[in-house]
């Protein structure tokens, strides 16, 4: 499974189930241990109450090729699956634009439109992330790109879309757990003063 978050506007109008019980743990690892498939996946967040629905949505796409947003629509939780061959996510609410603004999202559109001609290569993939980084106040500090049924991942630091660092995920899953600061595995980018530690 692979997934990642994207910020939306901080909402107040959410009530989630008073009998469903909230994750009580960082609901991604849980996720991650217990689950294989989008529909192990769906299955989960059912069960569950999770609060950065407030205020974020995430995708999870399994090795199959199937993928899900998931966000708090207008009254409850909503699944959104993916339709044709590509699904997009950036910063605003696929539900109701409306709910928290951000819409239309220049990224988003862009990235839609690149991604019509179905040319799937990973080259081709790195030019969308080129053209949608961010700059200025708060530049795009990452980007990657998941090949699940190959088991490869390709992390691009900054806005360097020509220099990639390709990980065998089962490479990595064999060490066992261990991590990386991000700006150590490249050394020709600059790095941003308030880079994070990823």
């Amino acid at each position: 499974l692979f997934f990642d978050w994207a910020g939306l506007t901080q909402r107040t109008d959410v009530t989630f189930p008073s009998e469903k019980p909230y994750f009580n743990c960082y609901a991604p690892v849980k996720i991650l241990e217990e689950c294989a498939t989008i529909e192990d996946v769906i299955k989960l967040y059912e069960e569950y109450n999770e609060p950065v629905f407030t205020r974020a949505h995430i995708m999870w796409v399994d090795k199959n090729g199937n993928s899900i947003i998931v966000e708090w629509g207008e009254h409850d939780l909503a699944i959104i699956r993916k339709e044709g061959n590509f699904q997009l996510m950036t910063n605003f609410y696929i539900t109701d634009p409306n709910l928290g603004g951000r819409y239309p999202c220049w990224r988003y559109n862009t990235a839609d439109q690149m991604l019509q001609n179905n040319n799937v290569t990973i080259d081709y993939f790195s030019s969308i992330l080129d053209a949608v980084h961010l700059e200025g106040d708060y530049p795009t500090q990452y980007s990657n790109i998941y090949d699940l049924q190959n088991k490869v991942v390709y992390v691009y630091h900054s806005h360097n879309y020509n220099n990639a660092i390709k990980f065998n995920l089962i490479d990595e899953l064999n060490k066992g757990y261990h991590s990386f600061e991000l700006p150590s595995l490249f050394t020709d980018v600059k790095s941003f003063p308030n880079e994070s530690k990823i």
